[in-house]
């Protein structure tokens, strides 16, 4: 496939709550990646990162460890911590994005990658009377016909958010979670290729979701 752009893919525009983004993919294309098949990383074109150590079949686990080693998920994955007074969240510890290939850079806190995956972390103010519920919806009503959502739970200050976008013939997948507390919206997002989702991203979407501390 041939991509708009000779070193990055073209620009992807996702917007989903508190994670409004545009993210430039620093691993290339298809050609120049590591994919999952049958359960071990096989090299397509040149690649610029080694193979990850995580995220195919072959390198996880067939069963969470029950007592993972400090400072790992239970796949053997590293984290990092974000922590600021009110909220704090662990998330891979993967390498970083050039936060100018990020939309909003300034509101960007986290921004890193691997394997096709990327992860990003988004704080927002918002005013003291606005619940999640609205702030999400003017964030997807905005977005206009570009989204298509799978699946939106809001539950209080707490929100799980699943999208696909498509342009120039990939479609995205992007899950997006969502914490309040008082008045900041952090956005947590995983976007990856559709196709690549289920490895590179899924495997750690549950625990970083219930890793997140939050307080009033």
């Amino acid at each position: 496939m041939k991509y708009k752009y000779p070193i990055l893919i073209a620009a992807i525009l996702f917007i989903l709550a508190g994670t409004a983004l545009v993210v430039r993919f620093i691993f290339g294309g298809p050609e120049d990646s590591w994919i999952c098949v049958n359960d071990q990383w096989v090299k397509h074109g040149n690649p610029r990162n080694p193979a990850p150590q995580s995220g195919c079949r072959a390198n996880t686990p067939k069963t969470n460890a029950q007592n993972p080693r400090p400072g790992e998920f239970s796949n053997g994955q590293l984290y990092s911590t974000f922590k600021t007074e009110n909220f704090e969240i662990k998330y891979p510890n993967w390498p970083n994005i050039d936060k100018s290939k990020v939309a909003g850079a300034d509101a960007i806190k986290v921004a890193v990658a691997n394997a096709g995956c990327n992860f990003i972390i988004k704080e927002t103010t918002v005013a003291p009377d606005t619940t999640l519920s609205a702030y999400v919806d003017q964030a997807i009503n905005g977005a206009g016909s570009s989204i298509k959502m799978n699946k939106k739970e809001i539950t209080g200050d707490r929100g799980y958010l699943d999208g696909d976008v498509t342009m120039s013939g990939v479609t995205m997948k992007n899950v997006s979670l969502e914490f309040k507390t008082g008045n900041n919206i952090y956005g947590i997002a995983f976007v990856a290729e559709k196709n690549n989702f289920s490895a590179a991203c899924e495997p750690l979407v549950n625990e970083v979701s219930e890793s997140a501390i939050v307080s009033k």
